[in-house]
């Protein structure tokens, strides 16, 4: 059943990719592609110190069928510090200070439109996930599962998954649970996907060829 799972996704990625790429030479001609070698990269966990999001990045709409995508324009928005997130805060008062769930002001909101089930079964999920990590620290997903492969860690977005902005900064653009716990747990270093980089970092003596 995996198997298939995985060999419907690895389809559906490649006809989304395609198209998305065509999409966007039309809207922006100046766009580029980057050819990488590599997609899976080693940083300093708290080297991601930024949520990307915010109107910017919703006019572009970029998301994971982007990868390589290089492109200009102001889509680096800088949005919430990591620190800042509702879901971070409440994880700390959860994990760290022993609030319950019931208590954070995260489930508080999540329940104005969320049933309680679909809550539960939210929180049961990244638990699992926190204690894992703090059991075995992060683990790269080839690694969970090595005789089954995942559809994502093939196409390369099964890690972390980050922007890079015109100055060099990392965006976070998907994985935060898992950024966040690595944050929690003080585990000092996490593995990326690179989705999106910003024309300006890419051309510049920063980049220097890192990550590729």
């Amino acid at each position: 059943m995996d198997s298939f799972k995985n060999f419907r996704d690895y389809y559906w990625w490649i006809y989304y990719s395609i198209k998305q790429k065509l999409i966007r030479k039309l809207a922006f001609p100046e766009s580029s592609f980057h050819r990488r070698k590599n997609n899976v990269f080693e940083v300093e966990t708290k080297s991601i110190k930024f949520l990307a999001g915010g109107p910017p990045q919703k006019n572009y709409k970029l998301r994971r069928t982007d990868m390589d995508l290089v492109i200009g324009g102001d889509w680096d928005y800088y949005g919430n510090k990591v620190e800042d997130d509702i879901f971070f805060i409440s994880s700390v008062e959860h994990f760290i200070e022993k609030l319950p769930w019931t208590k954070t002001e995260f489930v508080k909101r999540q329940l104005k439109t969320k049933t309680k089930i679909e809550l539960y079964r939210y929180l049961r999920d990244k638990t699992i996930l926190y204690y894992s990590m703090k059991k075995r620290g992060y683990i790269n997903n080839s690694l969970l599962n090595p005789k089954i492969q995942s559809s994502r860690f093939n196409q390369g977005w099964s890690e972390i998954g980050i922007h890079i902005g015109k100055k060099g900064d990392f965006l976070l653009c998907q994985g935060r649970h898992r950024l966040f716990f690595a944050y929690l747990l003080n585990i000092s270093r996490v593995e990326v996907n690179i989705i999106v980089r910003h024309k300006e970092w890419y051309e510049s003596e920063i980049n220097e060829g890192i990550f590729t």
